[in-house]
């Protein structure tokens, strides 16, 4: 990876190469923000089992503060996609590792869950500011996979570890704080907003990519991912009680997700490699319509065994689609004006799917729930293969009218000295 950090480079791309520094400050960011969601279940055990809580309050503990993470990413994401992305961040992170560390050390509970919930506050303003500098970096099929590769490390890391260690108030808030901590040294190195004269945004190279239709897929794209994420998450939510009802134990039940992560962990790692070169639109169809399929066969599905490979195909694939949305947020602009509040968009869905899934599956059943959940997949899959088209286009255009952009300006100061030497 190249060590450029913010600056834009000789051949007139105003999106600058993945290096060390952009790339550790971006992904540890973006992992903050979403650190607590990935990582429910521990948190869950320390408000339970170490706070004394009912599992419906810390549910909605969390909720509070997911919900919280949520509106300030929204509210701050065109802030993030402009000049002030870095103190934006530092502003958000400095909340959560206060919050963070203050909720490990309180003794009061009701100290704990102010904040808990103040911390996941700026964790809202750490997704804005990361998913805009997404944006900026060249690539965003390879730096949506690497994100997702080193979340995926590090989740599965941090799910192995603590619970070694022991699922503390202090072990648990403390790591939360401790990520917030590195993400507030590293946000100096979060690349620049670029900036762009307007009609090199996206100068007509191709009508695919004119500005009216890349708001217009921006906006679909904010619409489709956030119920994307809540039929997702509700199939997670509801996979305990799936598994339960065809005999799979609690044990054979984290097996499935731990081969999940590590098959997750792997496909990020080839989308990382791969890069550009499969597009956007072909995998993320390819993803969606295998994702509502294997849902259908899990609801449908008595075999055990055949319920194990499902869900660990299905939370493996997740991760497929998951890049291939995100890139898509980081191609319609590089300044991050959509994938800024994408991630945030995303929580809200996802904050709604226990509710969401419970209810379909207790009104609908089982298989009912099944067949809803696939047809929002295969329903969703064809808005998201327009957008995904649109921000490929973009991207290209983009990139095409900077070249000319930077051949322009170096004829122009090659000019006069074509006069002086005529002069001559």
């Amino acid at each position: 990876m190249s060590s450029e950090a913010t600056t834009q480079t000789h051949d007139g791309n105003p999106r600058v190469p993945l290096g060390v520094r952009n790339g550790s400050a971006t992904f540890v960011i973006a992992i903050v923000g979403v650190l607590t969601a990935n990582i429910v279940p521990l948190v869950m055990t320390v408000f339970t089992d170490r706070l004394g809580f009912s599992f419906i309050t810390a549910g909605q503990i969390i909720t509070w503060s997911l919900a919280g993470s949520a509106i300030v990413g929204l509210g701050t994401a065109r802030w993030a996609a402009g000049e002030r992305r870095r103190p934006i961040g530092a502003i958000g992170l400095s909340v959560a590792a206060i919050g963070y560390s203050a909720a490990a050390i309180a003794s009061a509970p009701e100290v704990v869950i102010a904040d808990f919930i103040i911390a996941g506050f700026g964790s809202g303003a750490a997704l804005s500011s990361s998913g805009a500098a997404m944006a900026a970096i060249r690539n965003p099929n390879r730096v949506s996979a690497a994100y997702g590769f080193f979340n995926r490390v590090l989740v599965m890391i941090a799910l192995v570890t603590l619970p070694l260690i022991g699922l503390a108030q202090f072990t648990v808030f403390g790591a939360l704080a401790i990520a917030a901590i590195a993400g507030l040294a590293l946000v100096i190195w979060l690349p620049n907003t670029p900036q762009l004269a307007e009609p090199a945004e996206v100068t007509m190279t191709l009508s695919i990519a004119a500005p009216k239709r890349i708001k217009v897929a921006g906006i679909v794209l904010l619409i489709i991912f956030p119920l994307w994420g809540m039929s997702e998450d509700s199939v997670f939510a509801m996979t305990g009680v799936i598994t339960e009802q065809r005999g799979i134990t609690e044990q054979q039940f984290g097996a499935i997700l731990g081969i999940a992560s590590v098959v997750g962990a792997i496909i990020t790692g080839i989308l990382l490699l791969v890069g550009n070169k499969i597009g956007r639109a072909l995998p993320l169809a390819i993803s969606l319509g295998l994702a509502g399929l294997s849902k259908l066969l899990i609801a449908f599905s008595t075999d055990p065994t055949t319920i194990s490979v499902l869900i660990a195909f299905d939370n493996a694939n997740f991760g497929v689609a998951m890049v291939m949305f995100i890139a898509t947020g980081a191609g319609l602009d590089a300044r991050g004006r959509w994938s800024a509040p994408l991630t945030s968009a995303y929580i809200v869905g996802s904050s709604f799917a226990p509710l969401f899934g419970a209810w379909l599956a207790e009104t609908a059943g089982i298989q009912g729930f099944g067949i809803v959940i696939s047809l929002v997949c295969w329903g969703i899959a064809i808005p998201a293969v327009m957008v995904a088209r649109i921000s490929t286009k973009a991207e290209r255009a983009l990139v095409r009218a900077a070249e000319r952009e930077a051949e322009s300006q170096v004829s122009m100061e090659e000019r006069p000295r074509d006069l002086s030497v005529a002069g001559l």
